[in-house]
């Protein structure tokens, strides 16, 4: 072992190794305890030594997913994971749940989210490795897909922790095409959360019916009544019916996924009966066109003292920070000289 620190008289030793090892091995053969020890580090170091052979490359590359989406690694974090997992032969193939026991006693709340992230790197390049990519299982984890942003510089970024459940749409005819359009469409986190609901929302409706809607051949006016009926009747998290211009927004992602299907072959079997019919609209709130939709004139008289502020320092896919300040502005033109909504621009 060679320490960066300077040996100590005739010591074989470091002042700081020597002093460590009198307090831990004193009995045991300096060579045989120098192979577990690491140099001495400063706050901004951290060494894999600790780790078994295989953790350390296991290590190494979730350091490598990590530092490769643009996030830091924290030298004390790792330092912890070695000190509470050095004994364990591998991260892949250990439960998180037992990783976890083990890194919540007297460490930080951040090496925890380092052991989470590596744990789920690991099982992600994994199943690459083999051939199975995280879009291949019926259920997504939005941390391993990437998904689009107009919010982003590079256009793409991580979604927040959550699952997409393709498990539940039961009927194998309208759950495959589901798949395959997020596949092939890429959408957005928002557009794929609201998608799969309202599809597994209208398979739990065919479900109930005659049938259980396991048979396409068969569906028809009645059946696709019963889906719209459900989509009117869709409710927020707080319990309250969703408002009128959201259940509009869930019944054209049902029916673009119809469409999808239809254009791409997947629901040749599916009756023309079973189709959008001009009852099947979802009307306007009384007040939806103009409760809450005109720019007040305060507002209007501020944002024109501050136009040149408008965009600023805002991400926008690839356009560069002048092309966003003009796009801004000119929405903010047109939405107030023309009285339109931002929907309709």
């Amino acid at each position: 072992m060679r320490c960066e620190q300077e040996r100590w008289g005739l010591k074989t030793l470091c002042s700081y190794h020597h002093n460590k090892y009198g307090c831990e091995a004193p009995n045991e053969p300096v060579e045989e305890w120098v192979t577990r020890q690491t140099p001495f580090l400063y706050a901004h170091q951290f060494s894999l030594v600790p780790f078994s052979p295989v953790m350390r490359w296991e290590i190494l590359y979730g350091l490598q997913q990590r530092d490769a989406r643009g996030a830091k690694a924290d030298p004390t974090s790792v330092r912890l994971m070695a000190k509470a997992l050095a004994h364990l032969p591998h991260l892949l193939g250990t439960d998180l749940g037992d990783l976890l026991v083990l890194t919540s006693k007297g460490t930080l709340s951040n090496t925890n989210a380092h052991v989470k992230e590596f744990h789920r790197t690991l099982l992600i390049g994994h199943e690459e490795m083999r051939g199975i990519k995280p879009t291949d299982k019926h259920i997504w984890d939005l941390t391993a897909i990437s998904i689009p942003s107009s919010q982003s510089k590079s256009g793409r970024r991580r979604a927040t922790r959550g699952l997409i459940d393709f498990t539940a749409i039961s009927q194998p005819w309208l759950r495959e095409p589901a798949l395959t359009w997020a596949r092939d469409t890429d959408p957005a986190t928002a557009r794929l959360r609201d998608t799969v609901r309202v599809t597994a929302m209208a398979s739990g409706r065919l479900a109930a019916r005659p049938g259980g809607g396991t048979e396409p051949g068969r569906l028809g006016g009645a059946d696709m009544d019963t889906v719209v009926d459900g989509i009117r009747a869709i409710r927020r998290e707080d319990g309250e019916i969703m408002a009128r211009g959201t259940q509009r927004g869930m019944a054209n992602r049902w029916f673009s996924l119809l469409d999808f299907g239809r254009r791409t072959g997947l629901m040749n079997g599916v009756p023309t009966s079973f189709r959008r019919q001009r009852w099947h609209d979802i009307g306007h709130d009384d007040d939806e066109d103009n409760e809450g939709k005109a720019i007040p004139e305060p507002v209007i008289a501020q944002l024109d003292q501050h136009l040149d502020f408008l965009g600023r320092e805002i991400a926008y896919g690839q356009l560069t920070a002048d092309q966003i300040r003009h796009m801004f502005r000119t929405a903010y033109i047109v939405l107030r000289d023309t009285g339109r909504r931002p929907g309709e621009i």
